[in-house]
């Protein structure tokens, strides 16, 4: 039987805050029916230590911090706000005009962008695609506590103010989910309900479970320390 390694405690407020990544923990495996508890094997350590290091080029904590830095309020959420102000100033003949001029290669990924933001950009708060950000940054939080890059009180001195942020820009985790599927779109460039049909699946199992932390933690929980 493989060795289990839980990380949370039974604290809400430290739950709420990493349940912003559970949509990451759900697909790498990190299960809320097991508590999230990670494998304490070596083998998938390093698997993880790797995935990291290939998807954000993350070694250590200095490489850590610098990856949430990015994330806090640059990341996607900036790049969807300017395209939004600048659409918004158009009218909707306009828009369109702008949007097919990129409609073929090279300017094909710029021309998917500008449909999606056209899109969701009167359908999302001001806030837009943060979710997206803000979400990664929690389950980078946890994968830093995982590797040993942070301690849990480290990750959560970092994740409270993001936490508190998202609350603010949120009206509560439906919303939330659909402010990440769209950053999940915008950051894949894609449009289609194909493109967006697994990540719905994992949204939706936290959505509908009623175990699952989005259904058992309060959105206004008060999470200040």
């Amino acid at each position: 039987m493989t060795s289990k390694l839980v990380l949370l405690s039974a604290d809400p407020a430290e739950r709420w805050c990493f349940a912003l990544g559970a949509v990451l923990l759900e697909m790498n495996g990190i299960d809320f029916e097991e508590n999230y508890a990670w494998s304490d094997t070596d083998a998938d350590k390093a698997m993880f230590c790797s995935g990291l290091k290939r998807d954000w080029g993350i070694e250590n904590k200095a490489g850590l911090l610098e990856a949430l830095k990015g994330l806090e309020n640059d990341g996607y959420q900036d790049s969807f706000a300017r395209d939004r102000a600048f659409l918004s100033t158009l009218t909707a003949a306009d828009q369109n005009r702008v949007i097919q001029s990129y409609a073929n290669a090279p300017a094909e990924q710029r021309h998917k962008e500008l449909q999606i933001v056209q899109h969701y950009m009167n359908r999302l708060p001001a806030a837009g695609i943060a979710a997206w950000d803000w979400g990664r940054y929690s389950y980078l939080c946890m994968q830093g506590i995982y590797l040993g890059y942070v301690t849990k009180e480290e990750a959560l001195e970092l994740l409270r103010p993001i936490a508190l942020r998202t609350q603010q820009a949120y009206s509560g985790w439906r919303e939330f989910a659909t402010a990440y599927l769209v950053g999940r779109q915008f950051w894949w460039k894609q449009l289609t309900e194909e493109s967006a049909k697994e990540m719905m699946g994992y949204v939706q199992r936290l959505l509908v479970l009623p175990t699952s932390p989005w259904n058992t933690l309060d959105w206004r929980l008060p999470l200040n320390a």
